[in-house]
């Protein structure tokens, strides 16, 4: 009897962890998540958020109180991945996408994660 109780809680705790983990998005999800959308997000203390035109451009913008001008860019999904340029540069950085829970997940190449949320206008 405890070998079972032992066994059904192991697999249970399993079970929890396997839906806690990020789930990685693609091209289609990344799309459908981000298009006409605004997220915000906090990230090491510097409160930011984004909106995704559907037409393609995108406006970000830190918002720790500070009324400062949104930066323009550009943003597309390229294979399973976002990415974005921000003129003066015309360089596409690339990021994986992520979902966890009620967050997606913006993850750099080095692991580095921008978690947000949806927000209304």
């Amino acid at each position: 009897m405890v070998r079972q109780f032992l066994a059904i809680t192991a697999l249970v705790a399993g079970v929890a962890t396997a839906h806690a983990e990020p789930v990685r998005m693609n091209g289609a999800e990344i799309t459908e998540a981000l298009a006409g959308k605004i997220v915000a997000g906090n990230q090491k203390g510097r409160e930011w958020r984004q909106e995704f035109r559907a037409s393609g451009w995108t406006s970000y913008r830190e918002t720790n109180g500070r009324s400062s001008s949104p930066s323009e860019g550009r943003w597309r999904v390229q294979g399973d991945q976002y990415c974005s340029v921000w003129p003066p540069s015309d360089f596409w950085a690339c990021y994986d996408m992520a979902r966890d829970g009620e967050e997606i997940m913006f993850v750099e190449s080095d692991g580095t994660q921008w978690r947000a949320r949806y927000v209304d206008n």
